[in-house]
């Protein structure tokens, strides 16, 4: 790496890190002959013989690269591009400089040693870590990620990171939570006290915010076609998208936690809370297909079992599960069920969450995400996917205790989907 600027270079030279870069070796006199090392080992010695100056960051979590980087560098068989180091050594002094102080050390470093040594995606970076330049992307499909009620655009910044890290542009419909206060205007209808409201004109703004970012993908994509993520209420508004511009564009429909379902009708206590948009897109929208040139892949995660508001269950759970890879085993249905929950004394929580899924599917001892159950995130036709240990939104959750459907680790056990 060439560093042009006259006192950056040499406050590198005496041993100080500067915007972001790390100090290298002294120069060795030109009278000494030293045998000439490629430009990968000069750049990996450099990387690991960093020293950098005592700062608040450096005090409170260490030298982040001297044992970790070193161990994590000797164990890989990968080569490493010449000019990934400085930018891996930039990303982890700016994610330290904003680190919170209960953020774990090794989100930072596993970020940096995602992007320093995965083989999905090429290994040059420019010197921002939370950006990515298109023309460095590799030819996978671009995704467009649609945002569940109530959330907004930037919940989802961490998840489009995991996902450039495997190579995949993505671009997030821009929506605010204040947006979705639009939806008030359906009050006014009447088919909203009928319970048979038609998403538009209600959801104009929402349709238009895709289609937006759909365009911007389809730019990326340069002639070739996208994926669809719809998380929540984006899974039944993306078949909504679908259904008016068709699916010449579309290669995937990947739902996570997404209420496909309306709720059933005649069951006590179950109100209707989409007013019927549910029952328009179960009617009015193409059934769901498994195909090689379309996909439909539906999520569902097994995060807390609800219970009946009265009487006794032994089968509730007040805490995630543990995570277990899936393994696809035909095109229709999948499902992980892995559980080694212990029986329990059944909790408010559980009854408080069995009533939002009541709500959704008419039944409240069943498993969910905390917000969705399994049963209504499933979809006839498409394959259908349960992950044990799954939080529904990103809003609330924990990558390690209890970890959304676009955690790191979660995000694994999905993203082939995205690559194939």
């Amino acid at each position: 790496m060439s560093v042009q600027d006259k006192v950056t270079k040499t406050l590198l030279f005496q041993g100080n890190s500067h915007k972001g870069l790390y100090p290298i070796p002294h120069p060795v006199s030109p009278s000494i002959a030293i045998p000439r090392q490629p430009s990968s080992v000069i750049s990996k010695q450099a990387f690991l013989r960093q020293q950098v100056h005592s700062t608040l960051w450096h005090q409170r979590f260490g030298h982040v690269s001297n044992d970790i980087l070193q161990h994590m560098l000797k164990q890989s068989q990968l080569s490493v591009h010449p000019d990934a180091s400085p930018s891996i050594c930039s990303f982890l002094f700016e994610w330290l400089q904003n680190a919170k102080p209960n953020m774990p050390l090794s989100n930072g470093v596993g970020m940096g040693m995602a992007m320093l040594l995965s083989p999905l995606k090429p290994l040059a970076f420019c010197s921002s870590a939370f950006s990515q330049d298109p023309s460095t992307s590799s030819s996978y499909r671009p995704a467009v990620v649609l945002p569940g009620l109530g959330n907004n655009s930037a919940d989802y910044q961490k998840l489009e990171l995991t996902l450039s890290e495997y190579g995949v542009a993505t671009v997030v419909a821009k929506v605010s939570r204040l947006d979705w206060l639009r939806n008030a205007a359906g009050l006014v209808d009447p088919n909203y006290w009928r319970g048979t409201l038609s998403p538009r004109p209600v959801l104009d703004w929402y349709l238009k915010r895709v289609d937006e970012a759909v365009q911007e993908a389809k730019e990326l994509a340069q002639g070739g076609k996208l994926s669809l993520i719809g998380h929540s209420a984006g899974g039944w508004l993306a078949r909504l998208y679908i259904e008016e511009i068709g699916l010449s564009d579309i290669s995937l429909l990947l739902t996570l936690g997404t209420p496909h379902l309306p709720p059933p009708k005649g069951v006590s206590g179950v109100i209707d809370q989409t007013r019927g948009l549910l029952d328009y897109v179960d009617k009015n929208c193409s059934k769901a297909v498994y195909t090689p040139e379309v996909k439909y892949v539906c999520i569902a995660g097994r995060y807390l079992q609800g219970a009946r508001l009265f009487g006794n269950s032994n089968e509730s759970i007040d805490s995630a599960l543990p995570i277990a890879s899936v393994e696809p085993s035909s095109e229709v249905a999948v499902i992980n069920d892995m559980s080694t929950s212990t029986s329990t004394t059944t909790t408010l929580r559980a009854r408080f969450v069995g009533q939002g899924y009541k709500q959704v599917c008419g039944q409240a001892d069943v498993w969910g995400d905390g917000v969705v159950p399994e049963v209504s995130a499933h979809l006839e036709g498409a394959l259908n996917i349960s992950l044990d240990g799954v939080y529904h939104s990103p809003v609330g959750s924990d990558d390690i205790l209890r970890p959304w459907y676009g955690s790191p680790a979660i995000v694994e056990q999905w993203i082939h989907h995205l690559l194939t």
